[in-house]
């Protein structure tokens, strides 16, 4: 997602920026300021309302007791999620929180014995994130 001007990346309403709130939390996020909220904002509310929709255990669970066994390399823990579910799933969120215009390349390293079902290596533009579900094979 581009980002033109300068309000979006100074108030953070950024899909990343969401994401990472939303990752945070286990009860929701609070958006109180509606002078921010704009076009870009609503779509960002739209992406992460869509992740909770479709991931809604992981991030009300919060359990994050498995975090050491997914490596991500270059990425820090303010930059990554991993997120266990109650059925030994793994929910890896990858937050590119830079303000920066560019990309962020991945490789995560699912533990033995799990599958990804999306891309393990990739780039992430900046202000976005993305999600990696692993389950057991």
């Amino acid at each position: 997602m581009s980002h033109h001007g300068h309000d979006q990346g100074r108030h953070g309403n950024r899909p990343a920026d969401l994401m990472r709130r939303a990752s945070d939390a286990s009860g929701g996020v609070l958006l109180y300021n509606y002078s921010t909220l704009d076009s870009r904002s609503f779509q960002s509310i739209a992406r992460v309302s869509r992740a909770m929709k479709d991931y809604g255990p992981y991030f009300v669970a919060h359990d994050v007791s498995r975090r050491a066994e997914v490596i991500t390399p270059g990425w820090s823990d303010a930059e990554r999620e991993v997120l266990a579910g109650a059925d030994g799933s793994l929910l890896v969120v990858l937050i590119n929180s830079s303000r920066k215009a560019k990309a962020k390349a991945y490789a995560v390293q699912l533990p033995a014995g799990y599958a990804s079902e999306g891309a393990l290596a990739g780039e992430l533009p900046a202000g976005d994130f993305a999600l990696i579900h692993a389950v057991r094979k």
